[in-house]
């Protein structure tokens, strides 16, 4: 094959250049970015096209590579000649990514030719006889990749058993290993793979034993759910009866609350009447003493008379409203009273279950105030009486029976009538009758307001305490009652009211200890109930299901049969491809060995003349993994261990020969070498030039580079049998 002419409408930087290379050596000079490996791989792209198969807005992401940035037409054309002389003219599209192929008439033949993964006419796989990756690994060495890796020399290997294998186009070891290796990754599957048949059926048979697993556990669970849920319902009743128990506990602690309220009523009503009693026995004596009043009254206005003009200022004084006087004392009382009528109210507030002042203040401070307040507003009631008779004091006329300070501060309602009587022993009986009135009526007023029932007299009192006193008794024969019938509703089990002995919890502990201990107990009671009952409903939920998982454990056991058959089946397969692969790969080691001493033969003939008879020895392993006689080490070394530019010749060496062997009886390869002597000395370098001169005096030879001793070298060895072509930056 010949290239005649390349035509480059757009491709990278290049634009509207036309090359005409020679039949012989080609040099493609320019400086660096001048746009010589372009022009290679313009080359390239056009006979093999650009492939890649990642797309990135609807082109390839190499396509997009070499896309002029300015919008010029993206393609070219392509004019070459086959070694029976036959012409053909190629030309893509690579924005829309077409090709078409003309024959010397300019017929298009494109349709002739097998079309490729890209739907494209593979032409060039055909007039060449090779395919692109074999290409590229020999005939056409791209800038800085003379030397080939193992995965390049893998390919190499199997592509020069192709050659002694007489399959379908030359590559039919090649495409039987790709299938078979393809074979046993997308129908069955690999280690590697993670979505193939073999990958799915394992990773379902995987599945399905956690689902029985799981399936055979829940109904192991349901089993035990089941006995679970026989205690759950036990425990259901216990906590039921146990709240009906606590809630005649409560009850009972109510029915205390009113007994307590009661003899409180019953003891403010007792001293209540005796209050009464004493002050209408004290009334009844008033009504005896009117002699004695009116004597006391003429003696109070004969002393009065006595202390005549120097008493009388002092006296107007006293009764001037201060601290002291008649008026005071009586603003004094009133006060006391009110006080008095206060601690009443909340004193009857606080008999109340829910009391309409919430105070934390016990009732006995109330009953406490209340008394006295009252002994004090009856102090300074006297006073204001004493105040009035303060002239009678001052003659030193002392009244039989004179209280003392002692009894003016006692609490008890006998005291206080005695000390009013004693104290207003004067003149002015009216005044007696008035603080023995109003006292009474005070008492009255506090009975009325602790047991919410108008009194009017004595009789009320003794009437509304007989009542209290049968509702006393009835409730607690009720209390009794209810102790012995919560009794019988008594559980086992922890809490106070179920450890301790109700009888002595309900008569002797303090109301609101109960009450607060109740109210805790029966919060963790209901808690309790409502966590057990919702664990009742999700027992039953659960074992209603047993029917739908008993089927579906059916369901799984059979699905896991069928799955363990299919990966038996692909597994066998699986075996049955590998062992073909094996045996495939066998027989091409068994070609390449055959064809090892003629491969040999040839790098070490040509690696020889490149180095001046330095180096006769190059071999390739089966992998095609250079290694030579090193004379300087006196051993066998891997290439990749000499110097640079030796390894380079080494692998240049390898591809020269390995071209010749594929290539030998059909159709030639142009070399398309891209700064291939880069690491090359002039020696180096002449003596490689000096071997293509000698041995391709007959191919198409094209060196990119952008060294003028090159070029030099070049036009010493090969005169006028040199073409020339000189690439400049405004040419791109």
């Amino acid at each position: 094959m010949r290239i005649e002419r390349l035509e480059i409408n757009g491709f990278g930087r290049m634009r509207n250049r036309i090359i005409t290379p020679g039949s012989g050596l080609n040099i493609i000079f320019g400086a660096n970015e001048a746009g010589k490996s372009t022009v290679q791989r313009f080359i390239r792209a056009m006979l093999y096209g650009i492939r890649s198969p990642r797309r990135m807005s609807g082109l390839p992401v190499a396509q997009k590579r070499y896309m002029p940035w300015d919008g010029a037409s993206y393609g070219g054309a392509i004019t070459y000649s086959l070694d029976d002389g036959s012409v053909y003219r190629a030309e893509r599209n690579f924005n829309k990514n077409t090709v078409s192929i003309f024959d010397a008439n300019y017929s298009d033949i494109s349709g002739t030719f097998r079309l490729g993964m890209d739907k494209l006419p593979m032409f060039a796989d055909e007039h060449l006889g090779i395919d692109e990756t074999t290409f590229i690994r020999t005939a056409f060495i791209g800038q800085m990749e003379v030397r080939i890796g193992s995965s390049g020399s893998s390919e190499l290997a199997a592509r020069l058993a192709n050659a002694r294998d007489t399959g379908v186009e030359g590559l039919s070891f090649q495409r039987a290993e790709a299938a078979l290796t393809n074979a046993l990754k997308s129908r069955i599957g690999t280690d590697r793979t993670r979505t193939q048949p073999l990958d799915k059926l394992e990773a379902r048979l995987k599945q399905l034993r956690q689902d029985h697993d799981r399936l055979r556990q829940k109904q192991e669970q349901r089993q035990s759910l089941k006995e679970e849920l026989a205690k759950v319902k036990d425990r259901l009743s216990g906590l039921e009866a146990q709240e009906q128990y606590l809630t005649k506990v409560a009850e009972l602690i109510d029915t205390r609350k009113k007994i307590d309220a009661g003899i409180k009523k019953e003891a403010s009503l007792r001293e209540t009447a005796a209050l009464l009693e004493e002050t209408d026995s004290k009334l009844a004596e008033l009504t005896k003493q009117e002699n004695t009043d009116e004597v006391k009254t003429g003696l109070s206005g004969e002393i009065s008379r006595e202390s005549g003009h120097g008493a009388a200022g002092a006296g107007h004084g006293r009764s001037s409203g201060k601290v002291g006087s008649p008026a005071f004392s009586l603003s004094a009382a009133l006060f006391c009273s009110a006080i008095a009528l206060v601690s009443v109210i909340l004193y009857v507030s606080s008999l109340t279950s829910a009391g309409w002042l919430s105070l934390s203040v016990p009732p006995y401070i109330y009953v406490f105030t209340m008394i006295i307040s009252a002994v004090a507003g009856a102090y300074f009631l006297i006073k204001r009486m004493k105040l009035i008779y303060s002239r009678t004091e001052e003659a030193s006329v002392v009244l039989p029976g004179e209280c003392n300070e002692n009894d003016r501060d006692s609490g008890s309602s006998a005291n206080l009538i005695s000390t009013a009587d004693t104290s207003l022993k004067t003149d002015d009986n009216a005044a007696r009758v008035e603080a023995l009135t109003a006292m009474k009526r005070n008492a009255l007023s506090s009975a009325s307001l602790i047991c919410g029932v108008r009194m009017e007299g004595i009789e009320d009192v003794h009437n509304t305490l007989r009542d209290i006193m049968a509702e006393l008794e009835e409730l607690s024969a009720g209390l009794q009652q209810g102790i012995e019938a919560a009794g019988s509703l008594k559980q086992h089990g922890d809490g106070y009211f179920v450890e301790k002995d109700l009888d002595m919890v309900i008569y002797d502990s303090d109301i609101s200890s109960l009450e607060s201990t109740l109210k805790n107990e029966m919060d963790s009671v209901r808690n309790e109930f409502l966590k057990t009952a919702l664990r009742e409903k999700y027992c039953e939920g659960m074992a209603d299901d047993d029917r739908e998982n008993t089927y579906e454990l059916q369901r799984v056991e059979e699905e896991t049969v069928a799955v363990n058959e299919k990966i038996a089946y692909l597994r066998n397969k699986a075996d049955a491809i590998k062992l073909a692969h094996e045996v495939l790969l066998e027989a091409g080691a068994e070609i390449r060995r055959d064809f090892a001493p003629s491969l040999n033969s040839r790098m070490s003939s040509i690696i020889a003349n490149m180095t001046g008879q330095r180096y006769t020895d190059l071999r390739g392993d089966e992998g095609l993994m250079l290694k030579a006689a090193a004379p300087e080490y006196g051993e066998v070394r891997n290439v990749l261990l000499l110097s640079g530019g030796t390894a380079d010749q080494m692998y240049l060496a390898m591809r020269l020969a390995m071209t010749d062997l594929l290539t030998s009886g059909s159709e030639s390869l142009p070399l398309i070498m891209d700064e291939v002597f880069s690491q090359f000395d002039d020696n180096r370098t002449a003596a490689a030039l000096e071997y293509l001169h000698n041995e391709y005096r007959d191919s198409q030879i094209f060196i990119f580079t952008c060294k003028q001793r090159e070029v030099e070298l070049a036009r010493r060895i090969y005169g006028d049998r040199m073409n020339f072509v000189e690439l400049r930056h405004e040419d791109s």
